[in-house]
Order: C-alpha cells, then sequence, then structure tokens
C-alpha cells in the first residue's frame, strides 16, 4: 500500500501538530512494515531530521510552497498528481485540510479543534477564512475526519453532518520520560537564572491559553510563596499576544518574579517539567492539551481546566480549576504548594494516567483507521 502524508507540520517550526505528526508517522509505519509511506514536501521547505522507518520516505515536490499556497488559498486548490511517483491508495493531511491537494484519492484529515467556529475572535482574520472554507471544501470531497479528543469527534460529526463512520478518534501519546544526570540539569537551570520548584506553564501565548488570568493569579499568592516558586513561561508569543506582552511587562516591572523563556528546544523543556514544583494550564480551549500529559510523565503535579479536548488529556489526574475564575486558579495553586500530600497524590495519580496514553498506541490507532478507511 503506498500512502502519502502532507509533510507541512515536519517543515516548520515544531510545535504540537508537528511533534504529534512525527510520533504519528513513526508508530504507524512500525506497525505496517510492509506498507511504503511518502512524506510530501516542496523544493523550498528546510531539510528534516533522518529520524524515520526505512518504510517512510520524502517526496520533493518541485514547487515553490509560498506559490502554490497563495494559488490554493486565492483560487482554487491544484491538483498535484502529476508530480506524484504514482497513485496512492491514500492520503493522509495532518493539518487541518486537503493540503497539498491530491484528486480522486481516498483522504484522511485531522482537524483538531473548532476553534475558529467557537472562539472565532481568537483567531487571526485570514486563519479563520482559510479554516472555514477549506474544512467545508474538504468535507464536501468527501475526505473523513480524524479528531484526537472525543469532545471533538462527537463536535465534528455534529457540525459537519457526518456520519459516526466518517469521523474517527485518536489520542495522542507521550514518549517514555528521558533521563539527565543531576549535573547536565543544573547547568541548564543555571544557565536559564532558574532553581528548582518554581511554577511552569508551556505554550503559546495567546489568548485561548488564558495567560492574562494565570498572571493575574499568581500576582495574587501570598509575597513568600512567589519569593520561592517563580512562575515561569515557555513558549512563544502568539496571536493577539499584545495584550499579554504589555501586562507580563508590568508585571515584571512591579517585581512579580515572573519568568517568560520564550520557544526552547525538546530537552530544555522536559529539564523545567523535571524541576517544576507545580505544572499550571488553565487553557480556555484545546484540542487536546499535550503539554498536560508530558508534564506527568516527568513527575509534576498538574493544575488544569477540564474542558474541550483537555477531558481527555487531564482524565481525573489534575487539579481541577475554572478557568475563567483568577481566585479559583490562585486558590488552587496555593493549595498545591501548601500541601505536600495534594502534590504528591496528584504525582502519583498523573503517572498512572500517563502510562495509558503512549504513541504506540496511538499508531495502532493510526493503522486501524487506515484499514477500515481503504476497504
Amino acid at each position: 500500500m503506498n500512502i502519502y502524508v502532507d509533510g507541512t507540520p515536519l517543515v516548520r517550526k515544531r510545535d504540537g501538530i508537528g511533534q504529534l505528526t512525527k510520533e504519528l508517522l513513526i508508530n504507524t509505519a512500525l506497525l505496517m512494515p510492509n506498507d511504503v509511506f511518502k512524506v510530501l514536501v516542496f523544493k523550498n521547505d528546510p531539510p528534516t531530521k533522518n529520524e524515520f522507518p526505512s518504510n517512510i520516505s520524502f517526496k520533493v515536490l518541485p514547487l515553490n510552497r509560498r506559490l502554490y499556497t497563495a494559488v490554493f488559498k486565492l483560487f482554487r486548490p491544484l491538483a498535484i498528481n502529476k508530480y506524484l511517483d504514482e497513485t496512492p491508495d491514500l492520503v493522509i493531511y495532518p493539518n487541518f485540510v486537503t493540503y497539498p491537494f491530491i484528486d480522486g484519492v481516498r483522504s484522511l484529515v485531522f482537524v483538531y479543534d473548532l476553534v475558529f467556529i467557537d472562539m472565532p475572535e481568537a483567531v487571526e482574520k485570514k486563519n479563520l477564512k482559510y479554516l472555514t472554507k477549506f474544512i467545508n471544501w474538504s468535507v464536501g470531497r468527501g475526505a473523513e475526519l480524524i479528531a484526537i479528543s472525543s469532545y471533538f469527534k462527537n463536535e465534528l460529526s455534529r457540525i459537519y453532518r457526518l456520519p459516526c463512520s466518517s469521523v474517527h478518534q485518536i489520542r495522542p501519546g507521550v514518549e517514555s520520560p528521558r533521563k539527565y544526570d543531576s549535573e547536565t540539569e543544573t547547568k541548564v537551570l543555571e544557565g536559564l537564572g532558574l532553581k528548582p520548584d518554581y511554577i511552569l506553564f508551556v505554550g503559546t501565548l495567546q489568548p485561548g491559553k488564558n495567560i492574562s488570568k494565570l498572571i493575574e493569579a499568581f500576582t495574587r499568592l501570598p509575597k513568600e510563596i512567589k519569593q520561592q516558586h517563580p512562575l515561569v513561561l515557555v513558549g512563544a508569543m502568539g496571536w493577539k499576544s499584545d495584550g499579554i506582552r504589555q501586562q507580563l511587562e508590568a508585571a515584571i516591572q512591579n517585581g512579580e518574579s515572573i519568568r517568560h523563556l520564550g520557544y526552547t528546544d525538546d530537552d530544555t523543556v522536559n529539564i523545567l517539567y523535571k524541576n517544576a514544583i507545580l505544572f499550571v494550564f488553565p487553557s480556555l480551549y484545546e484540542g487536546f492539551g499535550l503539554p498536560v500529559l508530558e508534564a506527568m510523565s516527568y513527575g509534576a503535579p498538574v493544575l488544569s481546566s477540564k474542558n474541550t479536548g483537555l477531558i481527555d488529556a487531564a482524565g481525573d489526574a489534575v487539579f481541577e480549576v475554572a478557568p475563567g475564575s483568577v481566585e479559583s486558579i490562585a486558590s488552587g495553586m496555593q493549595r498545591i504548594l501548601e500541601e505536600p500530600k495534594l502534590r504528591q497524590e496528584l504525582i502519583s495519580k498523573g503517572t498512572d494516567h500517563y502510562k495509558q496514553l503512549s504513541w504506540k498506541r496511538t499508531g495502532q490507532d493510526m493503522r486501524e483507521i487506515i484499514e477500515k478507511a481503504i476497504k
């Protein structure tokens, strides 16, 4: 079987979708050694690491990505069939739409959330138009959809009026925690000007992540707690982040113990997870919420909201807060920081929960979906 996969998430700065695409490819291909996976990239894309099984190869399209994208968005999706080595049996699109478009072939499209419908004010205008138009277009051409949480599986079926057989679900996994020696951990933390036992957030700093209320909640904590446990924010500034940036700068100028580290590499994030006394994720809206699982895997107790996709990611292993309430977030943080027994209980529950969600299981789910799709 020849399976083509859009490689867009693999060639840009690796985010949650990029991580999922990589792990999904690897773990599915390992379970289907007699099948061929070809990852589609454009001629001007940056090179990717050779970290894939032997039955995964890269097909470089003789097209400029920016030019093709402009035509795709402004005029109509141009089929790229003539540039392929053969007609694939199936195409997997891990980034919301059937891009780059292959005509006349069964397709599976990942739609991680519906924020462009539920919270359009939180989406950049050009992306709002793009997603609204082309997800409808993809569904209209018979694409089957894949969600990464039970909540969005039901929502996709309802909103696009699709039968349950046309909407599938996989659950993202988390890799086994990497081991680092104490010297390496100390060097990384000292390089960042940190000591263990900080409060940690990992994710893009944008309105949907509820960063403003998180910052406000932190400022309400007792002074001695804030001095002992600073708030560390890891992630790039996202869409509509001007207000967050201004709030963050003002809080720091007022002497609040808050650090924004920006985007960091995987090893640094892992070490930050491991040395955090508390991981906080009071998000307003999530397709799944992979950082919650990652934090659990490194032994951090988790405070989180439990809405949308976070229902699956959090399970019963987090301290649940109301994301709309600064008081709920602040009191939750203070209680966890002041009660060692509660922290240990959350760590134990988190360990049990994350072990149920592995990338191998994700690959098994994906293989079953592929087998159903080509029957």
